[in-house]
């Protein structure tokens, strides 16, 4: 063990090789840690795999293994189709169809007055091929052996009601798909007219065949208003809290559970690459957070690479054991124990700023659950807190009460601002005072190997050297008494001193007690 922290210290003090230089040194711990963080913190991401298929019954219930909200797209082009269906179509009316349609009538029958007039023309024959001569659109055949076979009293009639006819259906408005329907009401009214065989197929015939759309649609303005439409509507967002049910057993899989399932990452067992990406970033600017912190308050941490790599591995250690909690329980995770380290083992006020990074680390594993955070962050300040306080009597086991009791506190607190039952609030106040006793346990197991490793002294140490049954102490006690009771003065005076300064009693004190430990090897020279 003593030859390992050796070659461990030796590392991080000799530049003699190209990992030993100090940049390089901290580009290749830097790499290191933000490689473990994203291990530890992405592990939930890999789901289990589901295959289940549209159409196929669940043989099992699928639960969700975290809370997610996404945009549901089946529902959203649904909404889509719902709204474009309800958005009405523009029409414009074409007022030149009619006046077209009127003097259409007007030219046709004029030509078969003209017809009827002319004397040349002695068969029905000659007169129909003149008559057909003379208009461009079709007509039916009856249509037009019934204008040459009428009189011209007849002619005048029927062009009458052919123009009524044509104006009583345009003023309605006509669409394409009226068409059919405004053809056959035409010949129902000419029918009913009564005009006789000939004039009824003049009528109809010419108002069938002049009879066109006058209403068209505006696709400009229709498009511009689903267009608008389509603008207003808001994705359609469900949301699938962790540990609800997405598919039942028995259940037939719809296209609605397989994009739930796709989305929590269960239906193909996939990693999401955008959230590794986000995870990443997260890192980053954690690490860089803290770096920044370490920089301008704790200078002696910054340019001291075995003490960030002492952060790294406490940070680390912490998440790993909140990891393993969070299996049973987030509000069981010893999250404090990390502050609580990081004030003994480097500083307080840097224990009070990890305080905030591991709780913001802890969020991820405890999948954004912002009363774990809350609870975590407030032990993880009054356990900093109290350990500042070691000097004056403190202790970690007093600390450790402390971190309980206000866990159990935010615990109720926040249970209550949720309405959660008060069962529920018992048995996770009762976790959370686990974990604050939890953490000080873990403090104290771990601390002696800690400052062993990397050589450092804390006030831990320092007490235990200033303690009167320290064997140093008693040799000097029996060995040289009247510089024993020197020292103790000594001290007594020194501690006083720093305290009104405000350097530190407990270094000053357990120095002046072993000022004169020298005395020891020749003790009758004084």
């Amino acid at each position: 063990m003593i030859e390992v922290n050796n070659k461990l210290r030796e590392l991080f003090a000799q530049p003699n090789s190209l990992h030993a230089r100090p940049l390089t040194r901290r580009i290749v711990l830097g790499l290191a840690f933000f490689s473990l963080f994203m291990v530890l913190l992405s592990t939930d991401f890999i789901s289990d795999k589901v295959s289940l298929q549209v159409g196929q019954v669940s043989d099992r219930d699928v639960l969700a293994p975290r809370s997610v909200s996404y945009v549901d797209q089946i529902k959203t082009k649904r909404l889509e189709a719902e709204i474009l269906a309800s958005v009405s179509s523009v029409y414009d009316f074409d007022v030149t169809v009619a006046t077209k349609a009127e003097e259409s009538v007007t030219s046709l029958f004029r030509a078969a007055k003209s017809v009827a007039g002319d004397k040349t023309l002695t068969t029905e024959e000659q007169r129909v091929a003149k008559l057909k001569s003379t208009f461009a659109f079709a007509l039916p055949d009856t249509a037009v052996v019934g204008l040459v076979s009428l009189e011209e009293a007849d002619l005048v009639k029927v062009e009458e009601y052919t123009k009524s006819i044509l104006r009583k259906y345009y003023q309605r408005g006509i669409r394409e798909d009226d068409m059919d329907a405004a053809r056959k009401h035409v010949v129902i009214e000419a029918e009913e007219r009564g005009l006789g065989k000939n004039a009824e197929a003049v009528d109809a015939g010419v108002a069938q065949a002049l009879l066109k759309p006058n209403v068209v649609l505006t696709r400009n303005e229709t498009e511009k208003r689903k267009a608008t439409a389509l603008g207003s509507i808001e994705p359609v967002r469900e949301t699938v809290k962790k540990g609800q049910v997405v598919v039942r057993r028995g259940d037939v899989v719809t296209d609605e559970q397989i994009h739930a399932m796709e989305e929590l990452g269960l239906h193909r067992g996939q990693v999401s690459e955008v959230r590794i990406f986000g995870l990443a970033i997260f890192v980053l600017a954690v690490m860089g957070l803290t770096l920044g912190y370490i920089y301008k308050f704790s200078p002696e941490v910054f340019q001291n690479d075995l003490s960030l790599v002492l952060l790294g591995l406490i940070l680390l250690l912490t998440l790993l054991l909140g990891k393993v909690a969070h299996i049973y329980s987030n509000y069981a995770a010893p999250i404090a124990a990390g502050a609580l380290l990081t004030a003994i083992l480097l500083n307080p006020r840097l224990g009070l700023f990890v305080s905030i990074i591991l709780s913001l680390l802890f969020g991820i594993i405890a999948e954004h659950e912002l009363r774990a955070v809350v609870v975590a962050l407030s032990g993880c300040l009054i356990g900093g807190y109290g350990v500042s306080k070691m000097n004056h009597g403190y202790s970690l086991t007093r600390s450790g009460i402390w971190i309980a009791a206000m866990n159990f506190m935010m615990i109720a607190a926040t249970g209550f601002l949720e309405q959660i039952s008060g069962a529920q609030i018992i048995v996770q106040g009762f976790l959370g005072v686990f974990s604050g006793i939890l953490s000080a346990v873990i403090t104290i197991g771990v601390l002696p190997y800690l400052e062993h490793s990397f050589n450092v002294t804390t006030p831990f140490k320092l007490l235990e050297l200033a303690s009167p049954s320290h064997p140093l102490l008693q040799r000097l006690l029996l060995d040289a008494p009247g510089t024993y009771h020197h020292s103790i003065l000594v001290g007594n005076l020194a501690e006083t001193a720093a305290d009104m300064i405000g350097a530190d009693p407990v270094v000053v004190r357990v120095g002046a007690y072993y000022h004169d430990i020298g005395k020891i090897k020749r003790p009758y020279f004084f």
